[in-house]
Parts: structure tokens; sequence; C-alpha cells
């Protein structure tokens, strides 16, 4: 794996390790699988940066160089800087003043142009925070308890799961073992993820094993030059097989 550290404009600040991209005020992270996975954070802006038309250019090409650089699709990724820059060439993001609304435009902008819902960028609550390009959780549902926020049987023994983050910690396991171990008598379960934000996908692996026979193939890791990394199958030796039928 190559790490590149690079400073760009205004102390923005380009991260590059494998796959994952992360910018200090302006982030992108990569996680390349099938399809390419963002998961995406708000951080609250402490410190106003007046994006002049200069500092919008400078941090609108870096970020396309960190997407060039790293989407699992590149011959897309140029196709994307070309539609971006021709938008910025037009004007239409010359009302753009601060970080936050440079982060919600282009992240929009990205999602339009590549029909790939997962791509955003985030800014960094903290500027002088170490580059990094693991997300520390300030969010306590996100942060808690692994993310695990609920567990519960409702009536007609229902389970009722909610989790809000796939953690990769090997912690997280046990949670879910005490969870699912608490629900493993009753007839049908309901997964709440409507706040989850992805995460790891060891866990979501980990959890795909409970519910699917053992070696039962869940996906494949394909890099942008073709060629497969890995499959992922479900494991064995799963504390319960209850809930596979």
């Amino acid at each position: 794996m190559s790490t590149i550290t690079t400073s760009i404009s205004h102390n923005i600040i380009s991260y590059i390790k494998s796959k994952a991209v992360i910018i200090r005020t302006l982030i992108v992270c990569v996680f390349v699988a099938t399809a390419l996975i963002i998961n995406v954070s708000y951080a609250q802006e402490k410190t106003v940066i007046q994006f002049t038309h200069e500092l919008i250019e400078s941090s609108l090409r870096e970020t396309l160089q960190a997407l060039k650089e790293n989407y699992v699709y590149p011959e897309q990724a140029k196709l994307i800087e070309l539609e971006l820059l021709k938008r910025l060439d037009s004007g239409l993001y010359s009302d753009i003043k601060t970080r936050s609304e440079f982060v919600k435009l282009i992240s929009s902008e990205l999602r339009e142009v590549s029909n790939d819902g997962h791509l955003s960028i985030f800014a960094s609550s903290n500027k002088e925070t170490a580059v990094t390009h693991i997300g520390v959780e300030t969010i306590d549902r996100f942060k808690f308890n692994f993310g695990f926020q609920s567990v519960e049987v409702l009536r007609e023994n229902i389970a009722y799961v909610k989790f809000n983050k796939f953690y990769g910690d090997i912690d997280a396991r046990s949670v879910t073992d005490n969870a699912f171990g608490f629900l493993k008598n009753t007839q049908a379960m309901i997964i709440d993820l409507r706040e989850n934000k992805g995460g790891s996908p060891d866990l979501v692996q980990y959890l795909l094993s409970y519910f699917f026979e053992e070696d039962t193939e869940l996906w494949s890791i394909i890099d942008r030059n073709g060629d497969d990394i890995f499959q992922t199958k479900t494991l064995s030796d799963m504390p319960t097989t209850r809930f596979r039928q």
C-alpha cells in the first residue's frame, strides 16, 4: 500500500492510502467493492473560510484529482471531471461562499453526474487534526455500543434490532452475538437500518452469516484494473443457526 500526502490551497490536505482518500478540510472516502461505497459525514463548520473563485477552483480540481486516482471506474472519473469543470467554467459554483456550501453542492453534483448515490465529500471539523483515513464518531447513536441502539421483542414474538453502523472492531461481533442470542427464539426479525451509515464489510459478512448457510458466496471485491481481489463467503461456526429458516 502506498501513502501520498500533498498540501493544497488554504489548509486543504489530500491523503491517499490504498483506495481511501481523505482531504483534511474536504474529504472523499473511497472504499472499493463491486460498487463504490462512500461513508458521508457532515462536520460542524467552526472556522469560516471565505471561498473565492480561486479557492473553489483549486478545491474542486484537487477533489477531482483524488477521484481520478482512486475511483473504481477510471474512465467514468475522467468524464465526471470534464463535466464538473465545464460547470465550473459556466459559473455554476460562483455562489459558493463557505466550506459547508462547497460540500453540499459538490457532493450533490458528484452524485448527479456519476449516477452513484454513494459518492460524497465532507468537511473536517478540525483542520489541526492529524490526517487519517479513520473517521472519529462524534454522534452518540453512531458511537455508543458499536452502533447498536435497540434490541427488543415486539408483539407476536417479532424481533426488532436497530444498529446504526457496521464497526470493524472485533468487540462489535460480541455485541452482535449478545443481541441475536437474546432474539433467537423469536419468529421473525426486523432489522432497522434507516440511520445506518455503513462501515466495515467484515461485520456485514458476520451478520449475514447468521442468515445464510455457511460457504455461501456474498460478494467479490474487484479493483479498478478488473482483477479479483478476493471473494467473501459466509462464515462457519456461528453461535446460532436459528435465523437461517
